[in-house]
């Protein structure tokens, strides 16, 4: 129920995953009974199995009426008083139904009430000076949106000139960058930022509740099934307590390792993070997110690098770095790759693994950290870890980044340990 507009999605149970059970009714109607309404929806995703239906009205007449076939953003206008969507799935497994709609309410008017009357001559008298008006308004409407365009274009051109001046880009790809430019741009009024909801606070930024109007850039690019859900939706906002150089460089790497990786669901294992050449260099449980389903996503990419050659890389060198999760090559010579990043796996495991014990506590500055390191020593076991996963942590934590294990290899590492561990707890292959 909306009042007098209305705007949002509606979805199956189980959307966007394969299931049975997926039938739902949905009305969509306004507050106030008199007038009528002009609907718009859109079926972003229908996946009606052969014995499936999919039904739009309008309450008196069948407006579309779908089976056995995938829909991929149809859209129907129409009016009435209220919107009904009915899916059945026919008993059958699907991946469900997603669709967004917008709604306009228009209530009705009383022709014989006076001030109706006069309504119709003023607006008679108005239509012939709006159109003389109208003419003139284009020209200066026109004006100004290409005015804002190119404002647009050169506060990007800023950030993407300061990271060509510190040969972060080649040509090529500053070139590139350019012309995509627009692709990845929000407008600010698509935009609701909840100032009073803080999620969290970093050295350079904060993290806002806010939402999105719309599609997303995600969901336009990619074009993909999973990620039709990201429009009209709870975001997230980062905002740079400054802006200067070296924070719009930060936060342009940022945004381009971001374009790198695209969509995953986990956002990201760090195996996919290594296979797009990809240094995260801040690796750490504060950047962990869990979605409300303990889905892990891995974040704040501001200290990412990219390395094309898959060699170890210096890159450029941010003003602050997380001393206790790097490496030793990385504190010393400040070499990062993913056996650097490697290494704070396995400081984010003792995190985990201890509760959120925070590493090295008695040590307060980064030599203190490093003569440590350097005469062996390491973090210490924490009282819930065995000895199978410690003895991880230590091949994480190999002075020669060469004796580190990949990210490959963890995956199989911890693959066997959990396949071990199912067939302790009772199943058999």
């Amino acid at each position: 129920i909306f009042n007098n507009y209305g705007v949002g999605m509606v979805q199956t149970r189980y959307y966007p995953f394969k299931a049975y059970g997926q039938d739902f009714f949905q009305t969509i109607k306004n507050i106030n009974s008199t007038g009528y309404t002009t609907f718009k929806l859109t079926i972003v995703f229908a996946d009606i199995p052969e014995f499936g239906l999919l039904q739009i009205t309008n309450g008196i007449n069948v407006i579309q009426h779908i089976i056995n076939r995938t829909v991929l953003n149809e859209t129907y206008i129409f009016n009435g008083s209220q919107a009904f969507i009915s899916f059945t799935d026919g008993s059958a497994v699907t991946h469900g139904v997603l669709i967004h709609y917008e709604a306009q309410h228009y209530p009705t008017i009383d022709e014989g009430d006076p001030g109706f009357q006069r309504s119709v001559i003023w607006i008679a008298v108005g239509a012939s000076l709006f159109a003389i008006f109208a003419i003139l308004v284009v020209a200066f409407t026109v004006s100004c949106y290409f005015y804002q365009v190119r404002k647009n274009e050169k506060r990007l051109d800023f950030i993407i000139n300061i990271l060509k001046d510190q040969k972060e880009l080649s040509p090529e790809e500053v070139e590139n960058l350019k012309e995509k430019r627009d692709e990845f741009t929000i407008s600010k009024k698509k935009l609701r930022i909840h100032y009073e909801s803080v999620l969290g606070t970093g050295a350079s930024s904060t993290i806002y509740n806010g939402f999105l109007y719309g599609q997303s850039p995600l969901t336009v690019s990619t074009k993909r099934l999973e990620t039709q859900r990201f429009q009209d939706c709870k975001v997230a906002i980062k905002m740079p307590s400054s802006i200067g150089q070296d924070e719009a460089e930060q936060l342009f790497r940022e945004i381009d390792s971001m374009k790198r990786i695209g969509y995953h669901e986990h956002v990201i294992s760090m195996l996919y993070i290594a296979s797009k050449n990809i240094a995260h260099r801040d690796l750490a449980a504060r950047n962990i997110l869990l979605t409300d389903g303990f889905k892990a996503k891995i974040s704040d990419f501001g200290l990412s690098m990219i390395n094309e050659t898959g060699r170890n890389n210096t890159g450029v060198l941010p003003k602050k770095l997380p001393v206790k999760w790097l490496s030793i090559e990385a504190i010393t010579r400040l070499i990062f790759s993913e056996k650097s990043d490697v290494w704070a796996f396995g400081v984010l495991m003792y995190e985990m693994f201890s509760y959120g014990k925070v590493p090295y506590p008695d040590f307060v500055d980064k030599d203190s950290v490093v003569s440590f390191l350097i005469r062996g020593k390491r973090l210490e076991c924490p009282e819930t870890v065995g000895d199978e996963i410690y003895q991880i942590m230590l091949e994480c934590w190999a002075e020669n980044p060469e004796e580190r294990p990949n990210f490959e290899t963890l995956v199989e590492k911890f693959r066997k340990i959990i396949e071990t561990a199912t067939v302790s707890y009772g199943y058999v292959e």
